[in-house]
């Protein structure tokens, strides 16, 4: 966890004729050893547990039946009827239980954890006991946060909406109070993927148009959390302005493998903004070699890099030196691509190694 290391995505052969291999390409990084601990679990009403880990935790297929609770006194168990981990910053975990008996002692266990390395939770670390709440749950849902701040400028044609919710929330709930409206008040056909319980992502269906005002509303007296509370009586808007069509470009090319034998995994092209790393890398999914396109980028200056998605977990891994995981195939185009408004760049050429 100090030292970066370098693996190879390709083996090394020696031989006596030939000690010697170069273009060797590798991507340093640092590698996680320490599995996660769970660190403090308190009870703020009678239907909910919050626990803290040391560290952030995978959200992916989280269930309520990697947290058993039961009463110290007789082990009879608690019911879990929720667990959602809650972001950003991933370390803390809202579970919903069934009513606790007051003072009581409880013991709340966690398996199947795992940090966003895939290391699962510690064995000699993974419960910790707590006495239950007498306070009542009377608090319906609320919205702690959106990943998109009110009159926000500047905003891609199909964003991705966050909303990270105070409890979780019951589903069918959450389509009629979360809409999506043009200044003209027509209303925007759009998705919802579910993060956790506790936070929804709202993809619009369609392409937005440029320079327009857009609001995000959340209707918080139709949600209701699990237990069947009912939100404030408010209507909360975020309004927001999307990009000038103007002020974009785009970036064509050709993406080639090198490598006609080690062909496994989608190939995915990313384009990062040097001057703005604070924005969303823009990414498309190639599948194979070929021909790209990335559309609707903004100007400033880019770095182009591809890989092969060999785990299919849609992001580069970097391997691992022991037990040894070769690293991914991937390349970078050499040069900074510098990007102007309305002036597309044509023919660029990646070659994976």
């Amino acid at each position: 966890e100090t030292d970066e290391f370098g693996v190879p995505s390709t083996g090394i052969e020696l031989t006596q004729k030939d000690t010697m291999q170069t273009g060797v390409w590798m991507q340093l990084a640092k590698e996680d050893t320490t599995a996660p601990r769970l660190i403090k679990a308190t009870a703020p009403d009678r239907r909910h547990l919050l626990v803290e880990f040391s560290q952030a935790i995978d959200t992916a297929g989280m269930l309520p039946a990697f947290f058993q609770i039961a009463d110290t006194l007789d082990g009879m168990a608690l019911g879990v009827l929720s667990a959602s981990v809650l972001l950003p910053k991933m370390t803390n975990v809202l579970i919903v239980t069934e009513p606790q008996t007051a003072d009581q002692g409880y013991r709340v266990r966690a398996e199947r954890i795992q940090d966003l390395g895939g290391l699962p939770i510690s064995p000699i670390a993974n419960s910790l006991p707590f006495s239950g709440s007498a306070v009542a749950d009377s608090a319906g849902p609320a919205v702690s946060s959106v990943s998109i701040p009110d009159s926000s400028r500047g905003v891609d044609f199909q964003p991705d909406l966050r909303i990270d919710f105070s409890d979780a929330v019951r589903k069918e709930t959450a389509e009629e109070a979360i809409t999506l409206h043009d200044t003209s008040g027509n209303e925007i056909s759009t998705s919802l993927r579910w993060l956790t319980d506790a936070a929804v992502v709202l993809w619009p269906r369609q392409i937005l148009a440029s320079k327009m005002v857009y609001e995000l509303s959340v209707q918080l007296g139709k949600l209701r959390d699990l237990i069947g509370d009912a939100g404030s009586d408010t209507t909360l808007v975020w309004s927001f302005h999307t990009m000038d069509e103007e002020e974009l470009s785009s970036i064509e090319g050709f993406v080639k493998d090198g490598n006609p034998t080690d062909t496994v995994g989608d190939v995915y092209l990313i384009a990062e903004n040097i001057a703005q790393q604070s924005r969303r890398p823009y990414q498309i999914k190639l599948g194979r070699p070929g021909p790209f396109t990335l559309r609707d980028i903004l100007e400033g200056s880019y770095v182009l890099h591809a890989f092969r998605d060999r785990n299919g977990d849609r992001s580069y891994s970097p391997g691992r030196p022991y037990p040894f995981v070769r690293s991914e195939r991937f390349t970078y185009y050499p040069d900074t691509l510098k990007l102007r408004a309305r002036w597309p760049l044509d023919g660029v050429q990646l070659i994976l190694h």
